[in-house]
């Protein structure tokens, strides 16, 4: 069983940096949490305090019952999985899975046990007799998991595993990685940078930004309602479209445009007493065909497009409204050049509003 507890944890080094600040959470056994943000947010530097390979300044790290602040890494039934593999050159795969457990003094016989297991799970029963420089990337990665797979820990532990792998590549091992998961109902957290890896692959997102906590929460739930500016522009892609605008009553004064606020989102800003105030759309909430809310026909605005990006099924416009860049993101049957002045109907129950100063959600 591996449920995680995080409590009041702080990173601090000798140059005053402050990595991590006051970061509190709780993960359940079996659950898949990703932490994803930016570089320099302070995700692999939690994930090391958590597999014992960087010191807490402050707070306490909890497995299941036990604090585990000063226990060595080995001693904390966990199992860590690296972006760079961290095989063995000399060994072959089954000796390097095999490694750990020889160490244990483990017997022959549950050794082979354990790792042909493994193998069986991953699909690498062929690879086992060959050694890494014979290997491709991703057979390689799967090696380094079938490592940590035969361990059995309470939490496995996976920093940006997939990150020197290519596009088509990494696309099959999230789907593998989910399965396995599954499979085993273990407990993972998994660190990127990647958002696309965290809201395909996460049961809990962790947003992180300059070592504080900005979101958690299911995929679709950040997706859908982002705490702040943010959140809304990490996740996605592309990202979500932020503008500048005015309030007036039930209305949007975007521009040259007036877009009503249907009744039912009214309630999130009768309280806003600003002028301005930010609103957030994503690009495929944009649509170039009539979409009407709640009985509201103002949600139209038009946009002369500066770039085109043919998606296969999908084409993305770049357009300009008074120097804030808009995204959309539209069917492909329809064509468009650069230089087109297009209509756009805005789905208004789609609208996020942030606090023009704070830029929290409302």
């Amino acid at each position: 069983m591996g449920s995680i507890s995080f409590k009041s944890i702080n990173k601090k080094y000798e140059d005053k940096f402050h990595a991590v600040k006051d970061f509190n959470l709780e993960v359940a056994d079996g659950e898949f949490v990703v932490f994803v943000g930016p570089s320099g947010c302070g995700k692999s530097t939690t994930l090391r305090m958590l597999a014992g390979l960087e010191e807490i300044t402050e707070g306490e790290i909890w497995i299941e019952d036990r604090k585990v602040n000063n226990v060595e890494p080995k001693n904390r039934d966990i199992s860590m999985v690296f972006q760079n593999y961290a095989l063995y050159p000399h060994m072959n795969a089954y000796d390097n899975m095999a490694f750990s457990l020889k160490l244990r003094k483990t017997s022959k016989k549950e050794i082979d046990q354990k790792v042909m297991e493994a193998a069986n799970i991953l699909g690498i029963t062929e690879l086992l007799k060959k050694k890494p420089k014979a290997m491709s990337g991703g057979q390689r990665q799967r090696i380094a998991l079938g490592r940590s797979i035969v361990r059995n820990p309470a939490v496995f532990l996976m920093d940006e595993p997939l990150s020197n792998l290519d596009a088509k590549l990494r696309v099959q091992m999230r789907s593998e990685l989910t399965k396995l998961h599954k499979n085993l109902n273990a407990t993972v957290v998994y660190v990127t940078h990647d958002q696309t890896e965290a809201m395909t692959m996460a049961s809990r997102i962790v947003v992180l930004n300059a070592g504080e906590i900005q979101q958690v929460g299911t995929p679709r739930d950040i997706y859908e309602n982002p705490n702040n500016r943010f959140v809304a522009e990490f996740i996605g892609s592309p990202a979500m479209n932020i503008a500048r605008v005015t309030l007036e009553g039930n209305t949007i004064v975007w521009e040259d445009f007036r877009i009503e606020i249907p009744a039912g989102r009214l309630g999130k800003i009768k309280d806003y007493n600003k002028d301005e105030i930010l609103i957030g759309i994503r690009p495929e909430d944009m649509h170039d065909e009539p979409v009407f809310s709640e009985n509201t026909t103002n949600n139209k605005i038009k946009l002369k497009v500066e770039a085109v990006e043919l998606l296969g099924s999908e084409t993305i416009i770049f357009g300009d409204i008074k120097g804030q860049e808009i995204k959309v993101k539209l069917d492909s049957r329809f064509e468009y050049e650069t230089g087109d002045v297009i209509e756009l109907a805005m789905d208004q129950n789609k609208i996020s509003f942030f606090d023009i100063d704070t830029e929290e959600a409302l």
